[in-house]
This record gives structure tokens, sequence and C-alpha cells, in this order.
């Protein structure tokens, strides 16, 4: 962000109380609701330093295509609404107890920047993480799922982040009820974490209790191996951790996740999933080895980069290891993306168009004339009841998307808008009621492809 996105006032305002670091008046951060409509994390404790190498941290990781929200350091010039006590009459506090201590905690920031104290620090502003808009830079593959898990563990290994998932030992599931209570309760809610994303969030750099001999030994296994499952700490720590999270605080697998999803790459597939996170993991490791040689140019950033523990161990690898990790990395992109590429064609159908219209008062029906008889149709998925039980399932051809989508009580009923477009495109039946649409199968070279 290069503008102050609260200038045009607050809406709404709520206090979080967790974590320590950032805690001011007894909050550590807040979520306001801008006149944008939009939620914004703020945060007023912390010190100096702190902020601006989570803004640095923030840069880098965008550089990198690890998904983190903007940020934004501000202040009382730079930012006046939020400190226009004015505005506040239309704004909605959480409760009273809240309201004050947000006022107090503008005062405090206000009145150190304006005779400026030394040691405090300006206010942070990050977008929250679900209005995170994806840069187009940004491919399919890299923003999918499993290749952000393997992405942001890397990032959070370089930068010493520890309260995500590199603080937890080996047997971390396999402990006390308390131990698996205490990573439950601290590292879930770290990471803005959905069924088809990760979003990496809160980010610090050098933090204590990083498990750094399994930083050194997962820069020992990576540049040989062609699947996360190869990787110890990623079978043992990541894997678990993510089942854990999709089952919300209990023991789970990764393979409930669900059914693979070709159309964003969510879901889990016992080979795609972990080469994706695989190539996430090697690549952001390798990216960030070449910044680091091209920040010698540039001071600040060298001097960043330069002081990450994590950077620092991979860098001080023997003179092969780029080398080997680096032509990893090209044989791992070359593999996944010709088998995400596969998966896409293989979405993907071509159908011969059938349309029909009622015919002699509702006796029978007779076939339509045609603007085009083929579609070229991409396969979904959809709700069917199989064995007893509602379930998702694949669509694999033309017969199955006539259907799933497009039942005749709907087409009949007006109120299948799929099928209604395709007709409108497809069928010149003029302009009598009850007309449908059937799709059949049909070779793929008809649809041109």
């Amino acid at each position: 962000m290069k503008e102050c996105p609260l200038d045009g006032g607050i809406q709404y305002v709520k206090g979080f109380g967790t974590g320590g670091t950032d805690r001011l008046n007894g909050y550590a951060a807040w979520s306001i609701k801008g006149a944008d409509e939009k939620y914004y994390v703020v945060k007023f404790g912390g010190s100096q330093t702190h902020k601006e190498q989570a803004l640095l941290a923030a840069q880098v990781a965008h550089t990198l295509h690890v998904m983190t929200p903007k940020q934004i350091l501000i202040d009382s010039k730079s930012c006046p609404s939020l400190w226009d006590y004015q505005s506040f009459s239309q704004t909605s506090f959480h409760d009273d107890e809240e309201k004050n201590s947000f006022i107090k905690s503008m005062e405090d920031t206000r009145i150190c920047m304006d005779r400026e104290c030394k040691g405090m620090p300006n206010v942070a502003v990050q977008e929250h993480a679900s209005y995170l808009r994806v840069s187009s830079e940004i491919t399919d593959i890299e923003r999918s799922f499993w290749y952000q898990a393997g992405a942001i563990s890397a990032f959070d290994w370089i930068t010493g982040k520890s309260d995500l998932f590199n603080d937890l030992s080996l047997d971390w599931s396999d402990e006390s009820i308390q131990g698996f209570a205490e990573a439950t309760e601290i590292n879930r809610h770290n990471i803005h974490f959905d069924r088809r994303k990760l979003i990496a969030i809160d980010l610090g750099i050098n933090m204590p209790a990083v498990e750094w001999e399994l930083w050194d030994q997962l820069l020992e296994q990576i540049p040989t191996s062609s699947s996360a499952e190869e990787l110890t700490w990623v079978k043992k720590v990541l894997f678990p951790m993510l089942a854990m999270m999709r089952a919300d605080g209990e023991h789970g697998r990764v393979d409930e996740f669900g059914d693979f999803k070709r159309e964003d790459l969510s879901g889990w597939d016992r080979d795609l999933s972990p080469s994706l996170t695989m190539l996430g993991l090697s690549k952001t490791i390798q990216k960030a080895l070449e910044m680091l040689s091209a920040a010698e140019k540039t001071p600040k950033l060298h001097q960043f980069l330069a002081s990450l523990t994590g950077m620092q161990k991979a860098n001080a690898k023997e003179s092969t290891f780029k080398d080997r990790l680096s032509q990893n990395v090209q044989r791992l992109d070359s593999s996944v993306t010709w088998q995400v590429t596969a998966l896409s064609e293989a979405g993907w159908v071509c159908c011969k168009v059938k349309c029909s219209r009622q015919w002699f008062y509702g006796l029978g029906r007779k076939e339509c004339k045609l603007n085009s008889e083929h579609v070229l149709m991409k396969l979904g998925s959809a709700i069917a009841f199989v064995g007893g039980f509602f379930k998702s399932v694949p669509e694999e051809d033309c017969n199955d998307i006539t259907s799933y989508r497009l039942s005749k009580n709907s087409q009949d009923a007006n109120t299948n808008k799929e099928a209604a477009d395709l007709k409108d495109q497809y069928c010149n039946c003029g302009d009598v009621k009850k007309q449908r649409i059937k799709l059949t199968n049909a070779p793929r070279n008809n649809c041109g492809v």
C-alpha cells in the first residue's frame, strides 16, 4: 500500500488481546472497517524496528510470490482521519472499554510522534487477508494451496518466524495432550487458512524457539528430493499441522482435504499435492538466494536479507548447493507444469448440442435448428446421491454435464441460468416455451482442439 486506506473514516472497531510484542493499552491489534467497506488490521504497539522489519519482510515475500497482505506504516500526518476524534460519532465499537483503549492508544502514539519520543513506533496498517488481491505476476500454480504451503514454510524458515510451523519438534503431534493443545492454541492462528488458499500473516524475523536443526536437515534433503513426502519435516510437522487446522484443532490427515479440484488445484492428490509443496519450498529458497546475491547493490535490502538467520544458513551451504537446488527446481517446475497442464486439458470436453421444443400441445418434442453444433465445456463437480449419501462427484463427460447441470425440471421452470445461456447461444427454437438443451459426447477435434 502506498497511501493510508483509512483516510475516509472508520465504520467499525474491534480489539484483539492475543500477541505480546504488539500489545498497547491491553490490545495487540485492532480490526477496523474503513469507509471503503474493507477490513484492516491496525497495530499501535511494538517497537519501530519490529514494524519496519515486518514491512520489509512483506515486501520480500511479495517479490518471492509468497502470499501475504500488503502493509503500510502511518502517523497522524500521513493518515489524519485515524486521529480525527470528531469522526468517531459515527463509528461502532465493540464496547466502551475497547473504545477508551483505542482512543488512548491513538493519543499515546500521536503525542509521541509530535514530540519525537525516542523508540515509539509508527502505526502499522495491514489489509485483511480475506481482501488480498493476488498479483497478476503470480501463476495459478504459485497461488495454489499446496504450493503456498511450501512457499510460506520456506519463507518462515528463511526469516526465522518461530510461531507458525518451525518451533515444533518432529514428534509434536505425538506428544502429551498439553503439547498438542499448545500447538493448537498458538500455531494454527498465525496463518489465514481455508480449503483453497493459505496466506502468511503477522510476519516477524529472527524470533526465538526456531528448531534450526530441522532447517539444516531440510536444506540437506531438498536439492535431491522430488516430492515433499520425502522430507522428514514436511511429513512430521507441516502436513500434520495443516491437517490439524483442517480438522478444526483435532488430529487429522491431509487426505481429509477432500477430492483434488483441477479448477483451483485445491483438495488432496497423493502425487500432485506433495509435488506442489516441494516446488513451493525449493523454488522460494532458490529465489531468496538469488535475491540476496542481486541485492548487493541495494545496501538496505542486502543488510536486511543478510541479517536473517535462515538465509545465512542457506547461503553458507557448500558451493554445489545452489547448482543442485537450481537443477532440482527446473526439473520440478517442468514436471508440475506438465501435470497441471494435462489436468487442465482433461478438464475440458467437446459436446454435441441437441435442442428441442414442446410439440403438439405437450404430447411430444421436436428438435430445433442449431446456431452451432458443438460446444467446448469445462468439467466441474456436482453433488450427487451415492451409496445412500450426498457426495461431491467429478463430471467425466458431456452426459454428466447434462445430468447434473441441465436437468429437465429446472429448464422447464426457467430457473437454470446456465441452461438458459447455452440455449440463447446455441438453440434456434423460436419463441415457444419449454425449450431444452442437451449435450452428448463428441470427438475433441469437432471443437477445433
